[in-house]
This record gives C-alpha cells, structure tokens and sequence, in this order.
C-alpha cells in the first residue's frame, strides 16, 4: 500500500521508472537497458518468484476476463518453471494468434506446447489435443507461407491419428480409388446422409483440415494423385459432420482436382455442391474457399466472368472475415484474369496490390508470387534487369522450397529475362535447371505455369537459332513442346502459346507451310478466348512467313 506507493514515487524520481498514462496507475522501467540491468542482478530463484508472483497477480486481478493476459501468463508461468500452465496458457494464447493473423507468434507457442508434452513428455495431455496442435501448426505455416512444412505437420497429425498417407504412387491410386467408390455410393439416395451428432468420430474435423492441408501441399507439388486421395480423404471425413465449412472446401479441392484431370463435368458439380454447403452452414463466409477454388480453375480454362465473378465473391467475403490469405490468393487471380486478357494496367495494379498485401502479412509465398507477377510486368516492358532482381527476390522467398509449380514459372522467368539482358549463358544454365524440374512433371496442375514453360522455350528455341548444329537443344525444343502440349490438354488457354511456339520449331526445321498452319490456329484459338496479346503474337509471325 502506502509503502509501495512510497518507493514507486522515489523510482520514479531517480528516472528509473515512468508512470504510465491509463486507467489504471501502472509503472515501466524508463529505458529496457535499465530494465535488463535489474533483472540480471536477481538470482535464479528470485527470478522464478517474480514471475510465479507476478502471473498469480494477474489472475487474481483479472480473473473475469484474462483473455487479454494469456500470451503474458504463458511467458511468466514458463520463466516461472509451471509447465502445466504453461502449456494452458500457450494453448489459449496460440489460438488468439493464429484468428489475429500473428502466425509467428502461434508457431512460437505451438512448438512450446509440442515441447512440453509430446518431445520431452514432461506434462501428460490426450491425444485430441495434441492432433489439434498439429492442425494448428500446419494452419501457422499456411499463414507464414511455408509450404512444405505446412504438409509436414498435417501428416504429422495423421501419423498421430493413425491415418498414415500410402508412400507410393501405385498405392495412393488404390486408396484413391476405393475413396471414390465410398464417396459415390455415400451420395447414392440410398445412402443415409451426414453421421449423427452423437456418432461424429471426436477428431474428424481435424483429419479432414489435416486432408486439406495435404491436398494443397500436392497441388503446389505438382502430385495429381496425391491431390485425389487427399481431397476424397478430407470429403470422406468431413461428412462425419453435419453441413460445414470444411466440407464446403474439400468439395471444392474435390472439384478442381477432378476437372483438372479431365472429368469437367462431374467437377463442376463438386463445385456446386461445395457452394451448396456453404449455404447450408448458414455462415455467410463459408463459401469463401469454394470460390476462391471455383476462380482459379475457372481462370485456366479461359472462362474469365465466371473467374472474374468468384474473385470479386471471395474477396468481398474475405474482407469481412480479415481472411487475409485467401484474399491474396483471389488477388493473384485477378492478375492473371488481366494478363491473360492484355490488360496491363489492371494487371499490375492487383500484382502490386498482393506485393503490398504479403509485405504486411509476412506471407512468403505470396511474397514470392507478387515479385514474379511484378517481374512478368517488367518484362512486358522490355525492362529485363529490374525483372531479373524480383525473379531473384522471389526465389530467395521461396528458400528450399521443391515445389514444383512455384519454381518452374520463376526459374522459367528468370531464364527469360537473362537472354533479354543479352547473358545467353546464364539463360542457359538456368533453362537447363528449369527443364530438369519440367521433366518431373506429368499432367500439369498450375495454369501459373505456362508463362514457365514458355519462357524456358523461348530460351530454348533461341538457343537452337543460335547452334543449329546442336542436338541436344533440339531435344529440349522437342521436349519443350511436350510439355507446352501436355499444359494445354489440361488448360485450354495454352492452346495459342503452344502452337505459337510449335510454329517457331517448324520453322527452324525449314517446314514453312507447317509453321503458317501452327501459327493459324494459334491465332484462331487465341482470338476465340479472347488473348488478345496471343494472338497478336500469332499473328505477326504469321506476317513474317508471308513477307
């Protein structure tokens, strides 16, 4: 009381503490140097009281409302030795992070909690909890933009569960298989419906997130199959429960992938089944996944207002929410619907609008896309060194990253931009790694990756001009093509960059009449999409043959 009172007041005299202003008289170290200097002097033991003390005190002031206060009671009750609340505090306090957007800060008290119970087992907790954890963990790195180690937590978690993913590709198409032979016979009008609320398996919400998170780590990997069993995996689990959110969204990852490997039809309904759902949850943000899925595929099939339109959904719904992730994932559809569509402007305006927006969430991988975005802009404007630094910080982004949809388009780019600096044997070097990652690549998943591929072809064709003698960039012109035809059976809007190209090989081949066919039907599809900037490229190169 008036004692303590009495020494605050002589601190504060001698400048070592400061009143601060509020509701509450409350007192601070004038400077941290201060700080730390005191708080050296204390013996390890004293330490530990004044943090117990101190975290008792904030219970008891607080105890009608300490949810403000559970990121400072977990730092004081772990300097304070109490692991059992350390990890109940950390618990609440990475919960409060990961809805605030501060991923960081969750995958800090995430790995506390981790530590504490599932590494060293010093505090027994249930198994649920420690699956939640993981989800948990895969959700922070989802936010940092992590993608591999996002994977590596939600199989983590289904390690954890029991549920371990098939290793092989013969062994995942199996499991596939008998997933979508129970999902249809699970929607047959025989079949009952959603489980009972009282026969919900207790941690099929987070399998079916883990699912997800799996799902989209093999989308960015280029993995069609490992995208099926994990999209069917996430469907089957999440119709444990009544209509839900994530049911919504592995219906929607369901419908991508199943269009992407051909079955349009039958993906199309996934999607609106995905959107049916949300609308039954009766949460007006459930539908933003479904149709923010719904754009990026829509976008690579060419079909630009229903692209246009999902965006334009999902960003309004993820704006309401402060779901900073997905805006930014409708955001870079928005610069491809503009690319593709030769409306640079615009397009760049949504590059430099997901550039700010990553800078602030500290979101790597959408980091890494505005920077090759921002590059492909740079490019367009004949401006290839500054490219060739935002392909560079892009890459740097990326860090170790195999995936392969996100290194082959900014290794392409990159290769692109050293031949426009007149640097052919770095452009060639660079081609060389990119072409070794496009081998690895079966059915293309990312529409992103055609500005890779064609990019690597220029370079490639270039090089062919240049050595005609060389067999081997023969081959790679050949399996260039390859690639550019495998790209454009998935997504219809590669049809004119791949005849354009398989023009320009024909050509180099002394086939002229080939070539004018080729360059024809570039620019008649292209024309029919609606590329414009596609099919003035066809067309000139159409001119060139006639003069």
């Amino acid at each position: 009381g008036i004692e303590l009172t009495r020494v605050l007041g002589a601190l504060v005299r001698q400048q070592l503490l400061v009143e601060v202003e509020g509701d509450e008289k409350t007192y601070e170290f004038r400077h941290a140097l201060i700080r730390e200097g005191t708080y050296g002097q204390l013996t390890s033991s004293q330490k530990k009281e004044l943090h117990h003390e101190t975290a008792r005190a904030l219970e008891f002031l607080h105890s009608s409302r300490l949810a403000p206060y559970f990121a400072i009671l977990a730092h004081h009750w772990s300097k304070a030795g109490e692991q059992n609340l350390t990890v109940r505090y950390s618990d609440l306090a990475a919960s409060q992070a990961l809805s605030s957007g501060a991923y960081q800060e969750a995958h800090r008290l995430l790995g506390l909690c981790l530590d504490l119970t599932e590494t060293n087992a010093q505090v027994p907790v249930k198994r649920e909890k420690l699956i939640r954890w993981h989800r948990q963990l895969a959700d922070a790195h989802l936010g940092l933009g992590n993608v591999e180690e996002r994977g590596a937590e939600a199989r983590r978690l289904l390690i954890l569960a029991n549920r371990t993913r098939p290793h092989s590709r013969a062994g995942l198409l199996a499991h596939a298989t008998l997933l979508a032979i129970r999902c249809y016979w699970q929607n047959s009008p025989t079949h009952q419906g959603h489980a009972k609320l009282d026969e919900v398996y207790p941690i099929a919400h987070e399998l079916a997130e883990a699912y997800k998170h799996s799902c989209a780590v093999c989308f960015f990997s280029n993995d069609p199959i490992g995208m099926m069993y994990d999209s069917l995996s996430a469907v089957e689990q999440a119709k444990m429960e009544p209509p839900s959110t994530i049911l919504a969204n592995s219906y929607a990852d369901l419908g991508g992938i199943l269009g992407l490997a051909g079955l349009r039809r039958i993906g199309e309904k996934m999607f609106d089944a995905a959107i049916e759902v949300a609308k039954e949850t009766g949460e007006s943000t459930a539908g933003v996944y479904p149709h923010m899925v719904r754009c990026l595929y829509a976008v690579g099939l060419g079909k630009w207002e229903v692209a246009k339109r999902s965006a334009a959904i999902c960003q309004d719904l993820c704006e309401l929410m402060h779901d900073h992730i997905n805006w930014a994932n409708a955001e870079t559809v928005r610069f491809w619907l503009n690319h593709y569509q030769a409306q640079p402007n615009a397009a760049w305006e949504a590059a430099q609008g997901l550039y700010e927006r990553a800078k602030n969430t500290g979101n790597r991988q959408h980091q890494a896309w505005s920077l090759r975005l921002l590059a492909l802009g740079d490019l367009q404007r004949n401006q290839p060194a500054h490219a060739a630094r935002q392909l560079e910080d892009a890459l740097e982004c990326l860090g170790e990253t195999t995936a392969l949809n996100e290194r082959i388009p900014t290794i392409g780019a990159l290769a692109l931009t050293k031949l426009r600096m007149g640097d052919v044997k770095s452009a060639r070097v660079i081609a060389q790694e990119g072409l070794a990652l496009a081998a690895k690549v079966g059915r293309p998943l990312g529409h992103a990756s055609l500005e890779g591929y064609s990019a690597l072809t220029e370079v490639v064709i270039e090089a062919c001009r240049n050595d005609a003698s060389s067999a081997g960039w023969q081959r790679e012109a050949g399996r260039c093509l390859s690639c550019l035809r495998r790209y454009r059976t998935v997504f219809p809007i590669g049809e004119p960059r791949y005849r354009f190209w398989q023009g320009h090989y024909r050509l180099l081949n002394g086939n002229q009449w080939a070539a004018r066919r080729s360059f024809r039907r570039g620019e008649v599809a292209a024309h029919l999409l609606g590329m414009p900037w596609d099919e003035a490229r066809c067309t000139e190169a159409l001119a060139q043959i006639l003069d």
